[in-house]
């Protein structure tokens, strides 16, 4: 049996808590129960498991599944999906052995002393639970020496659980135990020899002891091979890539072809005749490449040759793959030997260190080690080392979305910055008909302005889109593609987002979600029934100049029958400093006001985005509605803007300095004072002013006869003594470059 959190995007939407059992045996036949919220009999089942789905009527919403003989060992997704849209989605596991189910008697008692265990004969996979702080035992006969595979499945197939077994004789004394084991992830795997007939308790628990909702596992025992590792680890999309299996309990390296599809994000590894779910092969770009570390505690080494003033960046991974061992660090030198970059990063298995070529450095050295000083067969990794700017990932925060009809549902995006701290943007590059998305600005980090240099760079940014639904929209359901990009001085960054197939939930401290990013790179994506409650904002756009307000006006519609609202109140989506959201002006309609945003003159000139929110009841549960997302563009009260950003003078001559000023109708200020700066010696400007009701200004300028001739770069400066606030204060427009060619 399979639980889970509760992932839906709305109320009302589908939500599988519970698959039981959570996989058979191959060319069985099998019937499938969920249960959970909103799983009416008009949904449809989204399945991949091969072979024949049969809807089954009942109190239970349950389906009949002939597996096909020849179906590969590994997991199929499940969902489903009804005029509410999408279901979370749950992974089903097919297997090559005798399947069986913890019995209920097992379970009514703990299953947690050996007297209570439960017999079983192998070749077996036993379905089973983990309630809290459980111990299941379970009891096997051998009757001559032998060796057999013990594996459990958990976290690769979606539950919570951390697994850890050990396996102990009548006597008590432990032979055998496993937990985070090689090319599992953190389930666990061992072979096991069985020096002398007897019987022998299998002992299963979290290796945490920890209390999970999703609290399920795969015991699986018998005879088979597997391997632990493989080489390479990655090959690039659209390829068939040859890859040799290693370790485990291989008695030799086994070579398998494997054809990576275009636009997957990894491709299964199978082992003929192996009941272990299949290894990733890691697909990417073609310029990646894989190697091993050969010896221990030794570091591979890339002369590079480079140009001073160039941006490059190196990247690494090995654990993450799943099918390795190695922890890669990276380390740049210089030709003196000296460092020039590297880093490590724990929250991260993807190593990026990006570094800008010093003056007078036309070479330098990558070292690429493991963690530890490790080497072997089993200790690979895969890296890059490209011309490029600092880098960045991009990810969705949900693993589907449910639109309804006639309103906003939200898809929060993370951005993982490696070394690019600049701004981004995050489209959707197929909108499907009747849908309108807004959001996607992810303003640089410097717009958080937080002052310190901790993980500068590195750290985490967060973004949402939105999609709105016409009222009138017809169901449908699809996946998108979405992309981020970025602009920098060396060219456009541009990125597939990332999304995490499924999320579940894992309790305790410092605990990341399960997921399951091999399911691919689109989001899943559904419209549903209209909610009872929308919310619409009347500005999707705003541009405020800096220090100034502006109200941002929303209109609540209510279907006859809807439940009150609470407070309609802003969520800002991204780090932006100097800010505040303020209660809006109350209006004589009850559905209708508007929140206040207060900007002052350090609030960051950048663009992001907001969002109003509000919680009403749906179906006596509470729900939280969106509005759209707000745009908001901060910029400079008024611009300076010269006629010319080169200059040509001569010596001994009078010249000079003209243009406009533009002010931002949200601007209150009116007199602006502009003067030059960083003057050549000998070269003089007199200040000037341009009134509330002027644009044009002009700085007369003289160039002394002993003025040296030459190209100087030269600032505008200028200044709003009164802007219009109670605050008197000063508002300082931006400088203004500009170059000065002095000649005779």
């Amino acid at each position: 049996m399979i639980s889970f959190a509760l992932l839906g995007a709305l109320a009302l939407a589908p939500t599988i808590r519970e698959m039981s059992p959570p996989g058979a045996e191959r060319g069985k036949t099998v019937k499938i129960v969920l249960r959970g919220e909103g799983l009416t009999n008009t949904a449809k089942i989204l399945s991949e498991i091969p072979g024949t789905i049969t809807r089954l009527t009942g109190e239970d919403f349950a389906f009949l599944a002939e597996i096909a003989p020849d179906a590969a060992v590994g997991l199929y997704p499940v969902r489903l999906l009804n005029e509410d849209g999408l279901s979370n989605l749950v992974l089903f596991s097919v297997g090559r052995l005798p399947e069986t189910v913890e019995t209920k008697e097992t379970r009514e008692k703990t299953n947690n002393t050996r007297e209570s265990a439960q017999p079983i004969t192998t070749p077996v996979t036993v379905n089973a639970t983990l309630d809290g702080p459980d111990i299941d035992y379970f009891a096997i006969d051998i009757r001559a020496p032998r060796k057999l595979v013990v594996e459990i499945d958990a976290r690769r197939a979606g539950s919570a659980i951390d697994p850890a077994f050990e396996i102990e004789d009548v006597a008590g004394k432990t032979i055998a135990k496993a937990d985070d084991s090689p090319g599992c992830g953190v389930d666990a795997r061992a072979q096991v020899t069985f020096a002398k007939a007897g019987r022998y308790y299998i002992r299963v628990h979290d290796s945490k002891y920890s209390d999970q909702a999703a609290n399920f596992y795969r015991l699986k025992i018998g005879e088979w091979t597997f391997a632990d590792t493989m080489y390479p680890i990655g090959a690039p999309r659209g390829s068939e890539a040859e890859v040799t299996l290693l370790g485990g309990n291989l008695p030799k390296p086994v070579a398998v072809k494997v054809r990576v599809p275009e636009g997957a994000t990894h491709a299964s590894v199978p082992l003929e005749g192996s009941a272990s779910l299949p290894l990733s092969l890691v697909a990417a770009e073609p310029d990646w490449k894989d190697a091993k570390f050969e010896k221990s505690k030794t570091a591979a080494t890339f002369p590079l040759a480079v140009k001073p003033g160039e941006s490059w960046v190196v990247e690494a991974f090995g654990r993450a793959a799943g099918a390795t061992l190695a922890d890669p660090i990276v380390t740049v030198y210089g030709p003196d030997k000296k460092k020039i970059a590297g880093r490590i990063d724990f929250a991260s298995p993807h190593q990026a260190v990006p570094f800008a070529v010093p003056e007078k450095v036309t070479e330098v050295t990558v070292a690429i080690e493991d963690l530890l000083g490790r080497a072997g067969p089993e200790y690979a990794y895969r890296y890059r080392i490209s011309k490029a700017p600092a880098d960045f990932v991009a990810s969705v925060g949900t693993p589907f979305v449910n639109v309804p009809a006639g309103g906003t549902a939200i898809v929060p995006l993370v951005i993982e910055r490696r070394g690019y701290d600049g701004p981004l943007k995050i489209s959707i590059s197929d909108i499907p008909p009747g849908i309108r998305v807004a959001g996607g600005n992810i303003p640089s980090e410097a717009a958080a302005q937080i002052f310190n240099d901790i993980n500068a760079g590195f750290r985490t940014s967060r973004g949402m889109l939105t999609l709105t639904a016409d009222p009138g929209i017809d169901p449908r359901s699809s996946e998108l593609k979405l992309v981020a990009v970025a602009e920098t001085p060396e060219g456009r960054i541009v990125k597939d987002v990332r999304g995490p197939g499924i999320s579940v939930g894992v309790r305790g401290l410092r605990q990341s979600a399960v997921t399951a990013p091999w399911l691919g790179l689109r989001l899943p994506f559904a419209t549903a029934r209209p909610l009872p409650v929308s919310i619409a904002n009347a500005s999707p756009q705003v541009r405020i100049a800096q220090g100034f307000e502006f109200p941002l006006s929303y209109r609540v519609t209510r279907r006859q029958g809807a439940a009150s609202v609470s407070r309609v109140r802003d969520q800002q989506i991204n780090g932006v400093g100097n800010l505040r959201f303020l209660a809006g002006e109350p209006g004589k309609n009850p559905d209708a006001g508007s929140v206040l945003l207060s900007t002052n003159f350090a609030s960051p000139v950048t663009t992001f985005d907001t969002l109003l929110v509000a919680d009403t009841q749906v179906d006596g549960k509470m729900q939280t509605i969106y509005s759209p997302i707000i745009e908001i563009e901060i910029v400079a009260g008024y611009r300076v803007r010269p006629s010319e950003t080169r200059i040509a003078a001569k010596t001994g001559a009078n010249f000079a300095v003209a243009g406009t000023v533009f002010r931002e109708p949200t601007f209150e200020g009116g007199l602006v004072k502009i003067q030059a700066q960083e003057l050549p010696e000998g070269v003089t400007c007199a200040p000037a002013e341009t009134a509330a009701d002027s644009k044009a200004f002009s700085l007369a300028c003289q160039a002394a006869l002993a003025a040296k001739p030459g190209k100087y770069e030269i600032l505008l400066t200028s200044v709003a003594p009164d802007t219009g606030r109670k605050a008197k204060a000063d508002y300082k427009g931006p400088e203004v470059p500009l170059t000065l060619i002095l000649g005779n």
